[in-house]
């Protein structure tokens, strides 16, 4: 030691010097468990090692209250409606065919000049006539012609006419009474089903695919990804220009025919909507790939992670059908819902008024029962995201660390022990933030838009923000930093409480300045990727039916008459089961982002505090 003032050395006894050497330890300790505030700013600390604690318990209740009513609301729709409401129509007194010993078919009688159906008087038969030399009591009780017409049983609960415009009268009700479309509709996707399954199949088999791309050549998928962007909805603008000014080409079973409107004015429209959106699609890809060079080494390590963890590609398949396991009953219980008020007596569709009469009771639990739905739904969601994203942070810091690649049992136990701690410890902060996500969702995805577009310094809308309206961009921040999947990251590592870890883990990710890019970056990924699915499924999806004899020939059962319907029904099962899909990768991202901004601010830790000490007295 220097003695002070001089330059000689000063000798102090020796128990001086260990007590002196022992209060400098502790100060050095104290000095930085100052600086490192939170468990995970410790070097070398990995979610494994955090002392948990419950968070946001207060949720926890909140929550369990919520399924009680939200249990009443489907003893409302069991009590008040019936499942047989969704599968049969009821004839002109209300009673549903097939029930109290009437037939299973609603049969529309002929009005009295014989010539066309009477919509305003239905009655129930055991079968559907054949010809017209049947006498049809129920129709005469109640003032209608006697006589029946040929028909043919459809979806096994309605006699559609045989003559053509007989057949059109009836074929008014799919578009003007909406009880009778939905229930129809839904009846013939049962009756079919063949479809959507095979879109789904094909949905998840491309995502997987979409997934192991990402996973051998990240960079390459996103500029195909970019050009996909831009492309795709200008391709389709100027088709459906070209055949608004050339009617020509839509000739009968062609490719044109079936996407044409069948009006040259509305595809007119509909072309230069694609055209806009293929406008803005390059102003996203050109702000984009100015992020691309930065993003890359996290998008790369989240390819890595992905090829390295095989349990992440079970992931996804699990996620699917657990939310086709909510899915199904919970859409069966909004039906019966929507379908249990009283029914209006007498029934006529000729009008377009709804069969059931719903009161306020029903209305506000069908608003209720949405709501709380979709919490549900978030609440797997953030489950899902937790496990995966606690996952990814014991895989990157054993990569920093050299340590051996996960073997496929460690992965799985991985993902299991992120399962167990997400539901045992941090349910509520779940709870949480799923609620925050089930209200906030979309003024998140606009807050996100405006921040961006203030970011961009030379960008004239975000000179207008700045101006005129401040207190719109500190809400738009404030936003963002609270609802944001980030916070997942942040609980994973310090069992921290939602709100409070979703701002510690954005104050990590900002202080690397190429963390909010590299996000943003992922985030076009899914999106890409929820396009390029979407848009693939449907192509095969029309392929089988024009290619194969079991859907293209008239007399096969499962004939498909409206390609065109098949092809949008598709579309929407390819985007709805690529989420999974893409919010893993998003997810694994987010992670990998947050990791490498918190290793960052260790090693500055680490200079600030270790590098003192070392030069120090």
């Amino acid at each position: 030691m220097i003695c002070f003032g001089t330059h000689l050395p000063c000798e102090l006894p020796k128990s001086v010097a260990m007590n002196s050497c022992a209060g400098e330890a502790e100060t050095e300790q104290e000095e930085q468990s100052e600086d490192a505030g939170m468990p995970g700013d410790l070097p070398g600390h990995t979610p494994k090692e955090t002392q948990r604690s419950f968070t946001d318990v207060g949720f926890v209740p909140v929550f369990a209250v919520a399924l009680v009513l939200f249990g009443g609301c489907l003893s409302i729709a069991l009590g008040r409606g019936s499942f047989q409401r969704l599968v049969a129509l009821p004839n002109r007194q209300g009673i549903l065919c097939g029930t109290e010993g009437q037939g299973p078919y609603l049969f529309f009688c002929r009005t009295l000049q014989g010539d066309d159906v009477d919509l305003s008087r239905p009655t129930c038969l055991k079968e559907c006539p054949a010809d017209d030399k049947v006498d049809v009591r129920g129709c005469e009780a109640m003032g209608a012609s006697l006589q029946s017409y040929p028909s043919s049983p459809l979806a096994g609960m309605l006699c559609m006419p045989s003559p053509a415009h007989m057949v059109q009268d009836v074929r008014v009700l799919f578009s003007s009474n909406a009880y009778f479309k939905t229930l129809f509709d839904l009846l013939e996707l049962s009756f079919d089903w063949e479809q959507p399954m095979l879109a789904a199949i094909v949905a998840s088999c491309l995502s997987h695919v979409y997934l192991l791309c990402l996973s051998e050549s990240a960079e390459a998928v996103l500029y195909f990804g970019l050009v996909f962007l831009v492309v795709a909805p200008m391709m389709t603008g100027l088709l459906f220009v070209y055949m608004s000014v050339s009617p020509d080409v839509v000739a009968p079973r062609s490719f044109a025919e079936m996407i044409s409107t069948g009006s040259t004015h509305a595809d007119w429209a509909v072309g230069w909507s694609f055209l806009v959106l293929a406008l803005l699609a390059t102003c996203l890809a050109a702000v984009r790939a100015r992020s691309i060079d930065a993003a890359l080494p996290s998008l790369e390590e989240a390819a890595d992670c992905f090829r390295e963890l095989p349990c992440m590609g079970l992931e996804p398949w699990i996620s699917s059908a657990v939310k086709v396991a909510l899915l199904i009953p919970g859409f069966f219980g909004f039906l019966m819902l929507n379908v249990s008020g009283e029914m209006v007596e007498p029934v006529d569709f000729s009008q377009s008024s709804a069969i059931y009469r719903s009161d306020v009771r029903i209305v506000l639990s069908l608003v209720y029962y949405v709501v709380i739905y979709v919490w549900v739904l978030e609440l797997q969601h953030a489950l899902s995201q937790f496990a995966t994203m606690f996952a990814t942070q014991l895989w990157f810091f054993r990569r920093s660390r050299g340590d051996a690649p996960a073997t496929p049992a460690r992965s799985a136990c991985d993902m299991l022990l992120g399962y167990r701690v997400g539901l045992f410890y941090h349910f509520g902060s779940l709870l949480f933030g799923s609620l925050l996500c089930t209200f906030l969702r979309f003024p998140q995805l606009l807050a996100s838009i405006v921040v961006q577009a203030v970011e961009e310094r030379k960008n004239p809308v975000s000179q207008f923000l700045q101006r005129s309206c401040q207190r719109c961009v500190r809400q738009a921040e404030r936003l963002q930093t609270t609802v944001t999947s980030l916070g997942y990251c942040d609980i994973a590592m310090n069992s921290s409480a939602y709100c409070a870890g979703s701002e510690n883990a954005m104050s990590i990710v900002e202080e690397n300045g190429t963390g909010l890019l590299a996000d943003r970056v992922a985030g076009t990924i899914s999106l890409i990727g929820v396009g390029l699915v979407s848009l693939g499924t449907a192509l095969i999806s029309w392929l089988l039916c024009s290619s194969l004899s079991r859907y293209n020939s008239v007399t096969s059962e499962h004939y498909v008459a409206d390609k065109r319907a098949v092809m949008l029904c598709s579309a929407f099962v390819g985007a709805l089961l690529s989420l999974p899909f893409m919010h893993l990768y998003d997810s694994i991202c987010d992670a990998i982002i947050y990791c490498k901004a918190l290793e960052a601010r260790r090693s500055n830790s680490f200079l600030r505090v270790g590098c003192w000490n070392f030069f120090g007295p």
